[in-house]
């Protein structure tokens, strides 16, 4: 909504920012793409009351503002994943399905949506951005 509104009020560009989304805690399964959404919705939506069989930021819809993955990605916008939270839902999924945690990690990793990077902690990349003059803009 930032860009649009920037673009559609103020005459300006989506190049004019350089905007990190970062998934972190509970909402970190939105860093997955489609492929693990269907093999693992229980557990990516396991807050849900009917998790989808794909990662509902992928459709723009009222929910997320009418925005998806592929349309911020194409305003150049960057994904940051907290590792943190990640190896929390690999440990589900080691559970869940017998392999290790390590390797249902590296199935996330692997998995992860266009333009996104793991960062130690979700919280650590917020507060670091912060001492290089990024804004933090908090959404539940």
């Amino acid at each position: 909504n930032i860009i649009k509104s920037h673009i559609e009020e103020y005459e300006g560009k989506a190049s004019d920012y350089a905007l990190v989304v970062c998934f972190r805690h509970g909402s970190a399964a939105y860093g997955f793409g489609d492929a693990l959404w269907a093999k693992y919705s229980a557990i990516l939506g396991r807050d849900m009351d009917k998790p989808p069989k794909s990662n509902p930021m992928n459709t723009a819809s009222a929910a997320n503002g009418q925005n998806s993955i592929a349309a911020m990605v194409k305003d150049g916008i960057q994904f940051a994943i907290c590792k943190r939270s990640s190896r929390r839902i690999a440990a589900g999924i080691a559970e869940a399905t017998g392999v290790t945690p390590d390797e249902a990690f590296a199935e996330l990793v692997a998995g992860a949506i266009p333009n996104a990077h793991f960062i130690a902690a979700g919280v650590m990349a917020a507060t670091r951005a912060q001492e290089y003059s990024y804004s933090l803009l908090y959404s539940e």
